[in-house]
C-alpha cells in the first residue's frame, strides 16, 4: 500500500478550489479517461444511485447500502472522504475492499493513465482518479448496484460521467464551497441538481423554498420524476415516541434491519478511550466525536468525547471543543447551530482548542516544518467575538495544567479559545489533565472537519472498520 500511497499522493494537484474554470475543464477531461481505461461503454452496466447535497449525503448513502445489503444485494458504495485508509471510499458490501483488490485495479488504471498522458490531458488528479478507480472495482467485482456519493456539487463532479442512473438524491442543502458553486442557495442547489437524468426518479427531501423551486425546475427539465420525501414525524402527526412502531408497520423487514445495523464512522460517533491508572485493572474513560456540517447534534454529548480518572466522581466534568474547518467553510455557519443547541440546554463548551489537522484534501500527511497556525488563529478569533460568551453558561469545573506550547491562552481563560500548534499536543495535553486530575472526566466534541475526526481516530489507534 506504501507505493500506491505514494503513488496517489502526487495526483494531489495543489490547485485551489476556486479554480473554477479549471475545475470546469478538469470534469470535461472524466470522458476521456473513462475511453483510455475502457470504461466508457460498460459504466451502464451499473445500476448507480447517486447521491448529491449539502448536509447528510454520505449518511443517506451508508443508510441506503446497508438497506440494499439487508435484503441481499451485492453492494458497491462510493464516498469521501476516508478517515483512516483511502479504501474507505471504495467499499463492497458495506467492508472497504480488500487490499488485493485494490492494488490490482490501482496500478492498472493508474499505470494505463500513466502511459496515454499527453500534454493536452495529463493524468487524472486526485478524487478523479478515485471516481474512476471505483468505477473500475464496481465492474470487477460485478456489485448488484453502486451508491456514489457527489464529492464537490454535482453538475461538474467527477461521479456525474454517469449517465443513467437508477436513482438521483439530493439531501439538504445548505452554503457549501460557495467560491465555485455560488453564493446563493437557488445557485447552489441548481449545482446540484446536475445530477439529475432523463427517466431517472428523482428525491429530495424538504428544502428551503427557494432552493426546493429551483430542483422542481432543474428535474423538469431534465426529464427527471422529482418526490419529495416525507418527514419521519409525518407518520404519525409527530409523535416522536410512536415513529418507530409506525415504521416498523410500512417498511419491510429488511429495511428495519439494514438501517439498525448500519455504521457510518465518524458521524455521530462516541469512542471511549482507556488508559491504565497506575492499576492497569482501572481504566480511564475517553472518547472523540464527529463533525457537526453546518449543524449541531441532537443530544448534548452526542459525538462527544470523555475522558476520566480512576474513581471519576459523577458531576466533575469538563467540557472540550475540538475544532477545525477548512478555509473556505464559514465557521459561523458551523459554530453557532452547536453552541445554541447546547445553550438551549444549559449545557456549554467552555473550552474551546483550535488545532490543525494531519490531513486535508490537499495532503495526506503532515507537512515538515513548523506548522502555519494563522487560519487556527482566526477560528479563536471568530470564537472570541461571537461565541465565548454563550460558553461562558457552565463555568470550567477544575483548574487545568497550562495549555500546549505556542498556545493563545492559560486554560482557566480559554472560555475564549486557545490554538494547539498540533493534533498530537493537543491530544497530549488532554491526556495530561486526566492523568493530574484523577477525578475528573473530559468530554470532547471533536467537530468542524472529517479530516480531524479521522487523524484524532488515527492518534487513538482506532480504526474506523
Amino acid at each position: 500500500m506504501d507505493a500506491a500511497n505514494e503513488a496517489l499522493g502526487t495526483l494531489i494537484s495543489g490547485r485551489q478550489r476556486k479554480d473554477g474554470k479549471h475545475w470546469k475543464t478538469a470534469y470535461e477531461y472524466m470522458q476521456v479517461y473513462l475511453q483510455r481505461l475502457g470504461l466508457d461503454d460498460r459504466i451502464g452496466e451499473l445500476s448507480i444511485i447517486h447521491v448529491a447535497g449539502t448536509k447528510g449525503k454520505g449518511s443517506t448513502c451508508a443508510m441506503v447500502e446497508s438497506i440494499l445489503r439487508s435484503c441481499g444485494y451485492r453492494t458497491g458504495l462510493f464516498t469521501s472522504p476516508h478517515l483512516w485508509t483511502v479504501r474507505e471510499r471504495i467499499q463492497i458490501n458495506g467492508r472497504p475492499v480488500t487490499e488485493d483488490v485494490y492494488l490490482r485495479a490501482f496500478w492498472q488504471c493508474y499505470r494505463r493513465l500513466e502511459d496515454q498522458a499527453d500534454e493536452m490531458v495529463g493524468k487524472a488528479a486526485y478524487f478523479r482518479f478515485l471516481t474512476l478507480l471505483g468505477l473500475h472495482i464496481f465492474l470487477e467485482e460485478r456489485v448488484d448496484v453502486a451508491i456514489l456519493e457527489v464529492g464537490l456539487g454535482g453538475r461538474l463532479d467527477a461521479t456525474n460521467v454517469v449517465r443513467t442512473p437508477a436513482v438521483c438524491g439530493i439531501a439538504s442543502l445548505g452554503f457549501d464551497h460557495m467560491e465555485v458553486l455560488g453564493h446563493t442557495l437557488p445557485e447552489i442547489a441548481a449545482e446540484k441538481a446536475g445530477i439529475f437524468k432523463r427517466g431517472a426518479s428523482a428525491l429530495t427531501v424538504r428544502q428551503r423554498p427557494d432552493a426546493m423551486q429551483t430542483l422542481v425546475a432543474k428535474a423538469a427539465e431534465a426529464g427527471a420524476p422529482l418526490s419529495l420525501a416525507p418527514l419521519l414525524a409525518e407518520y404519525e402527526g409527530g409523535a416522536a415516541k410512536r415513529v418507530a412502531a409506525v415504521a416498523a408497520r410500512r417498511l419491510p423487514e429488511e429495511y428495519l434491519r439494514g438501517l439498525a445495523a448500519c455504521q457510518w464512522p465518524g458521524r455521530a460517533q462516541v469512542v471511549h478511550v482507556h488508559q491504565a491508572c497506575g492499576n492497569p485493572s482501572d481504566p480511564d474513560g475517553g472518547a472523540c466525536a464527529p463533525p457537526c456540517n453546518g449543524h449541531a447534534a441532537h443530544e448534548p454529548n452526542l459525538g462527544a468525547a470523555e475522558a476520566g480518572g480512576c474513581g471519576t466522581r459523577r458531576g466533575e466534568v469538563q467540557r472540550v471543543l475540538l475544532f477545525n474547518c477548512m478555509p473556505e467553510r464559514d465557521p459561523r455557519r458551523l459554530l453557532q447551530p452547536l453552541t445554541a443547541t447546547l445553550a438551549a440546554r444549559g449545557l456549554a463548551l467552555p473550552l474551546a482548542l483550535f488545532v490543525p489537522a494531519d490531513s486535508s484534501y490537499a495532503k495526506l500527511a503532515p507537512s515538515a516544518g513548523p506548522p502555519d497556525l494563522s487560519w487556527q488563529v482566526a477560528l479563536q478569533q471568530v470564537w472570541e467575538a461571537d461565541f465565548a460568551p454563550a460558553a461562558r453558561l457552565q463555568a470550567a469545573g477544575a483548574t487545568l495544567p497550562p495549555l500546549p506550547r505556542r498556545a493563545a491562552l492559560a486554560a482557566q481563560d480559554a472560555a475564549r479559545g486557545a490554538v494547539a500548534p498540533s493534533l498530537h499536543s493537543a491530544v497530549e495535553w488532554l491526556r495530561g489533565c486526566v492523568r493530574q486530575r484523577p477525578g475528573l472526566r473530559m468530554q470532547v466534541l471533536v467537530t468542524g472537519s472529517l479530516y480531524l475526526v479521522g487523524d484524532i481516530l488515527r492518534h487513538l489507534g482506532r480504526p474506523p472498520f
